[in-house]
């Protein structure tokens, strides 16, 4: 980057300086103030404006509030906002005072990260400054984030992968990049700067990135790739195309990524995700559901009695994902377990039949459901993106795949469903398959 005056941000092109990015925040603490928030408060706010986000973060935490992110409106207030006890909405001008929560106030916290997995009803994750904090000095140790670092963000601020993103930076005194949203042009042209070190993406984000030729420059050190399973054929693309891929695991309730695996065999063995971060501690429960602990991990979650630990076990959170540590101290995840289709006897995990189609041009994107089948248990359901017809489709699973792990049914679609970061949303994934099966 130039020399200049410290640059705390860099927003629409423009560079926020750390004295008028102060001045800003202190503004916005004597409206909160006045408004009435105090300590302990919770603070919801759509993250339709991500320089919004920023402000409003560092300001509640001077007053000891918690920020409650939200997804771009698209309507009212989510209803288990009240249910969860968060007290406040500000709408970029003002702070408002929601209506009594049903039941008490939750304990102090940093965030509340509304998640809902891939499947499940929404949940509230509440994370304390402490564990936000010791979760950010662990990365910044294992991604060697120092304070003339430059991290580009295109990930959203309503989830964790984004927030955490702010809280490293702000830990290692980094400066930021902001983007609202991730757009592969405006990303290109930011790379192109040669100023930015670290980048986040989705591995659907990756992709696009590597499908329209975008090389990284020889300023980035790092490019963390997370939200789901990197495909072995996608992290050897972008290994060829000179990418510093750093594979990571985590969660919103471990407050992001608790492993990581990088150097030049990141990503090209399935389900391998590196090492823990110190003072990280996995276990594999009996039904191989991977368990983790550590001073990382969230407070709870949000409950209407304001109960602390729900959702923890002694200590431990059990998560949806399948994984084990080997005898070398590497992570490896093996898919989610509510996730697992039994066809024909046998259990399948979508993301390990994922795998081995990933990389085939006439495939494109894959993603595997399941209808009910009186013969087989459940039918497996193959959608894909690309130019493939379903016969040519069809012969391409039979050269990589096997009995039971077989789709029989293949789909060629526009596009794979998707929340909020670039996940797959497997909930409307199922319906899909659903709907063609009844078009048979």
């Amino acid at each position: 980057m130039e020399s200049g005056a410290p640059i705390e941000l860099i927003h629409e092109g423009r560079r926020i300086a750390a004295a008028d990015l102060e001045r800003r925040v202190q503004c916005l603490v004597q409206d909160l103030r006045q408004a009435g928030l105090k300590p302990g408060a919770l603070c919801a706010a759509f993250a339709d404006d991500v320089l919004k986000i920023v402000l409003l973060r560092q300001a509640l935490r001077e007053l000891g509030a918690g920020l409650v992110p939200l997804a771009p409106p698209s309507g009212s207030l989510p209803d288990e906002l009240r249910r969860w006890g968060v007290g406040w909405f500000w709408d970029g001008r003002q702070a408002q005072k929601l209506a009594r929560s049903a039941g008490g106030g939750q304990m102090p916290s940093a965030f509340l990260v509304r998640t809902s997995g891939s499947t499940g009803e929404p949940k509230g994750v509440l994370l304390t400054e402490s564990a936000v904090e010791a979760a950010a000095l662990r990365v910044n140790q294992r991604l060697d984030l120092r304070p003339d670092d430059l991290w580009l963000l295109c990930l959203p601020l309503q989830h964790m992968g984004g927030l955490a993103i702010l809280e490293r930076c702000r830990q290692a005194g980094s400066a930021l990049w902001l983007q609202q949203g991730f757009d592969v042009v405006a990303v290109a042209e930011a790379l192109a700067t040669g100023w930015i070190t670290h980048l986040s993406l989705v591995p659907a984000m990756l992709w696009r990135l590597l499908e329209a030729g975008v090389r990284p420059p020889s300023s980035l050190r790092v490019a963390l790739i997370g939200g789901q399973a990197l495909s072995p054929p996608l992290a050897e693309q972008a290994h060829a195309a000179g990418w510093p891929l750093h594979v990571s695991y985590g969660a919103s309730e471990t407050g992001g990524m608790i492993a990581c695996e990088s150097g030049p065999g990141a990503g090209l063995a399935a389900g391998r995700v590196g090492g823990l971060l110190p003072d990280v501690s996995v276990r594999t429960e009996s039904d191989g559901g991977l368990s983790v602990a550590g001073p990382v991990l969230m407070s709870g979650y949000a409950n209407p009695e304001g109960r602390p630990g729900e959702g923890l076990v002694d200590g431990w959170f059990t998560t949806g994902d399948l994984g084990a540590l080997d005898g070398q101290g590497i992570l490896w995840i093996r898919g989610r377990r509510d996730e697992v289709l039994v066809s024909g006897g046998e259990n399948i995990h979508p993301s390990e039949v994922e795998a081995a189609l990933a990389g085939v041009a006439d495939l494109g994107e894959v993603a595997l459901s399941g209808v009910p089948d009186p013969v087989w248990g459940t039918r497996l359901v193959l959608f894909y993106t690309g130019p493939a017809s379903p016969e040519t489709a069809e012969a391409i699973c039979r050269e990589r795949l096997s009995g039971a792990r077989r789709p029989r049914r293949l789909v060629r679609v526009k596009s794979l469903p998707l929340r909020g970061a670039g996940k797959l949303d497997r909930r409307r994934l199922a319906l899909m398959a659903a709907r063609h099966l009844e078009l048979e």
